[in-house]
């Protein structure tokens, strides 16, 4: 006897059979019939449906025998799923591979035997479908056919079984799913919800398959939805949308997530969204930024009296010694670091408010530049360093908010002062970019940055930890602001750097 050998594609054969997920499941007419109908066509006593896994075939279907399934290394059925063609044993004793089989020796007496491969689309043979007999007996050609055709109709009836398994699942998936999912035409008729959509909106299934989607959407968004779809039609790729839902009790829902467009062939669309409700998030976005932009107004005013009144008492031409200077000088320091961390905060709420004017116009880069060498040169000179502003050669038109890029600047400069030793330098200047951006950049030779610090720099309120560092540190938000008023230009900032060889920060504008 001859043991049937591993398919060539014998890994991905046996996935395609599990994933096929109908081993070991009960019979189902559907194959029945097309045993039964073997077994009178060819008149022949056996017929099966035999699926080949790792060390048995098992049948799906049999007609004229008891067993459920035999081991692989003595079946038939092993040997057919190597061809691609009808395999056909017309005397099975007279065969020197089956002569000393124990299906021949001993019960059922295999002596013919005729199988088909049931090969999937994706051309792996998950088993065959056979008929038995126990007198030896010619098969020809046109029985060969036929017995493939029949064979054909179970590898669709497999297919389809697998199908039906998916789509079931998915279902499960789908509607028990803790998203918020629905499904729309092209009309706006909603055609499919799930549990979580229905909890969150308060509809029962029959009253909400009764609605369009715009009846649900504040009407104050339909202009963003439609934007929105807009957008959908003319791309593949799944589109973000944020938008208010209507609940049945008139609540307001901000649902965030995603729209997907399934396109049919009949030229039909529909569109998937997947959403979650973010409605406490916004709130809470809310009060927190009015809480910020409340608290950081009511500081700016004490810190900007206190900050004048020890300037002036600074130039008053009093007498001070050693200490008493040392201590006003702490003094205005602190005033003076309160007064940004005042206006950090205000920016901030700004931003998040969503509200942060940014009003570019072409401008020449050098002067702005020049306007920022005058304002921190002597900051930088009172901390031992030495700032150095690169003017271009020649005339640079950038469109860019004056004001803004030297609150950039100043932040990005004040930085390098923060983290750059006595003795240090800090360097401005320009880059040629593309044709389309100015590089600026903002180099220092100071502490440098691990590169934990550089994956998060730009985040709202994240602080760097370095203990040679001394003083306040800030809130975290002078980096941030800068990438939102960047962002804002239409720039991009980035940032280079290696602990104990300096920080440069890079950022660009749009030329004119």
């Amino acid at each position: 006897m001859i043991e049937p050998a591993p398919a060539p594609d014998e890994t991905a054969r046996i996935a395609t059979l599990r994933g096929l997920g109908i081993l070991d499941t009960p019979p189902e007419e559907r194959f029945d019939r097309i045993t039964r109908l073997a077994q009178k066509i060819f008149d022949v006593p056996i017929a099966v449906v035999s699926l080949v896994d790792v060390n048995r075939q098992w049948f799906k279907s049999c007609q004229g025998l008891d067993a459920s399934e035999t081991p692989r290394s003595i079946s038939f059925c092993g040997h057919a799923i190597l061809g691609t063609k009808v395999f056909v044993i017309e005397d099975a004793a007279a065969d020197a591979r089956f002569a000393d089989n124990p299906l021949v020796t001993g019960g059922p007496r295999i002596r013919f035997y005729a199988g088909a491969p049931l090969r999937t689309h994706g051309g792996h043979a998950a088993g065959a479908l056979c008929i038995i007999a126990p007198t030896p007996r010619r098969f020809g050609p046109r029985d060969q056919e036929l017995l493939a055709e029949l064979a054909n109709s179970a590898i669709a009836e497999l297919e389809n079984v697998h199908t039906a398994a998916r789509e079931r699942e998915l279902r499960d998936f789908i509607e028990t799913a803790g998203a918020i999912i629905q499904s729309v035409d092209e009309s706006g008729r909603l055609l499919m919800i799930n549990r979580a959509w229905k909890a969150a909106l308060g509809y029962s299934s029959e009253e909400a398959l009764r609605q369009n989607v715009l009846d649900l959407i504040d009407p104050a968004e339909h202009e963003h939805y439609h934007a929105v779809i807009a957008k959908l039609l003319a791309s593949d790729p799944p589109v973000a949308m944020e938008t208010t839902f209507i609940a049945k009790d008139c609540r307001k829902l901000r649902l965030s997530g995603v729209l997907n467009a399934l396109r049919r062939a009949d030229g039909s669309m529909e569109t998937r969204g997947v959403f979650h409700d973010v409605t406490a998030q916004r709130e809470l976005e809310r009060i927190r930024s009015e809480v910020t932009h409340h608290v950081s107004h009511e500081l700016k005013i004490p810190s900007a009296i206190t900050s004048l009144a020890l300037s002036m008492l600074a130039d008053s031409g009093a007498e001070f010694d050693a200490e008493q200077r040392q201590l006003l000088e702490t003094a205005q320091k602190a005033a003076e670091h309160s007064s940004r961390m005042a206006e950090d905060l205000l920016d901030a709420s700004t931003s998040d408010s969503g509200q942060l004017r940014v009003e570019a116009v072409p401008r020449d880069v050098s002067k702005a530049l020049a306007g920022i060498d005058a304002a921190l040169t002597s900051l930088a000179a009172k901390a031992g360093l030495t700032l150095t502003v690169k003017l271009p050669t020649r005339k640079i038109s950038a469109v860019f908010d004056g004001v803004r890029l030297h609150q950039i600047l100043i932040n990005l400069i004040g930085n390098a002062i923060k983290f750059t030793p006595p003795g240090g330098r800090i360097t401005v200047g320009t880059k040629d970019g593309d044709k389309k951006f100015v590089e600026i950049f903002v180099q220092d030779t100071g502490l440098g940055m691990k590169k934990e610090d550089l994956d998060r720099i730009f985040d709202r309120l994240y602080q760097t930890v370095n203990k040679a560092l001394q003083g306040a540190v800030g809130l975290g938000l002078g980096l941030h602001l800068c990438r939102e008023l960047v962002t804002a230009h239409g720039g991009r900032i980035w940032v280079d750097s290696e602990p104990g060889k300096g920080t440069t920060f890079h950022f660009t504008l749009p030329l004119a």
